[in-house]
């Protein structure tokens, strides 16, 4: 399963995944750059791993550059990993600097 907030998109199953990275190329993106920043086991043949991801490319309206946080459930099913459930989140947009800043905090 593939979520990811920033196309709305929820894929299940291998081919709908694969169709997903595939759009993705399809529209522009030609390096993805993924960093491992953590691994916790879960189980004995599962672990929760998280970590960066950097997608960049030139599509039709121009550069596309997107960085986004992951999270990924994976099992071992007869020897072999295999990823169960990815989440991609993007990281959001940078504040304009020179500001004043805000804050929802509570105040008491």
């Amino acid at each position: 399963m593939l979520v990811s907030s920033g196309a709305n998109v929820v894929k299940t199953g291998p081919q709908e995944v694969e169709q997903a990275a595939q759009n993705s190329f399809k529209m522009g993106v030609t390096h993805l750059e993924v960093t491992v920043d953590r691994v916790s086991p879960f189980g004995r043949n599962a672990v929760i791993s998280m970590g960066e991801s950097h997608v960049s490319g030139q599509g039709q309206n121009g550069p596309i550059k997107v960085d986004s946080h992951w999270t990924a459930v994976d099992v071992r099913e007869g020897g072999t990993w295999k990823i169960r459930l990815l989440t991609i989140v993007p990281n959001p947009p940078p504040q304009a600097s020179g500001g004043a800043t805000t804050s929802s905090a509570p105040t008491r």
